[in-house]
């Protein structure tokens, strides 16, 4: 007899194919407004079956969203949001090639803080979710008055262990302000920033 455990169900769903009674448990959380719709949905936990009931992770036309629903006494809920005039920056960490990881986004926001919003997928679905949920970012968010100011290179404002985590490849790309960041992989540890509107 046979056993396959996974870490994480795969499924990422248009909004639109969720069912009323997913809708109604993800409003339950707190998560969506009546007159708020889901774009992707990604469903996480350790089930073969899809179910928004542990866990999941969207973006919709108003917030980026993530969050993990105890199932006993051990764990511990964790319901994460940001709504998109309070999201400084979203960062990409791809782990579509790991057997037992998820990707995720980091959503950095204005406040100082920030969550993960998880993503199963091979590289093509992460990489759609990532780039949909940045679309829709700059699309809604409030654009903040030193962002349009002319600088050569803001990076410098990046926080010292997001710097870090840059140049050690920990993680892969970032959105900050206006710019879009890639790091380089060399023993200079530079930044190279390219302006994004």
């Amino acid at each position: 007899m046979a056993v396959l455990f996974t870490a994480c169900n795969t499924g990422a769903k248009r909004g639109k194919d969720l069912s009323e009674k997913d809708l109604q448990y993800i409003r339950k959380l707190g998560l969506l407004d009546k007159d708020e719709n889901i774009i992707q949905f990604d469903a996480q936990g350790a089930t073969l079956w899809y179910s928004v009931k542990q866990g999941g992770s969207f973006f919709s036309d108003k917030r980026v969203a993530g969050y993990w629903v105890a199932q006993d006494e051990r764990q511990k809920t964790k319901v994460d949001y940001a709504f998109y005039k309070d999201i400084d920056s979203i960062a990409l960490k791809d782990r579509s090639t790991a057997l037992t990881y998820a990707s995720y986004l980091t959503v950095f926001k204005h406040d100082g803080t920030k969550f993960r919003a998880y993503i199963n997928g091979n590289k093509q679905k992460v990489e759609y979710f990532y780039k949909s949920a940045l679309g829709e970012w700059m699309k809604h968010r409030a654009i903040r008055p030193d962002a349009s100011a002319p600088v050569v290179n803001r990076s410098k404002q990046i926080d010292v262990n997001t710097r870090q985590m840059m140049m050690t490849g920990k993680m892969d790309t970032t959105i900050y302000g206006n710019q879009i960041i890639y790091p380089f992989k060399d023993t200079s540890y530079k930044c190279e920033s390219r302006v994004k509107y």
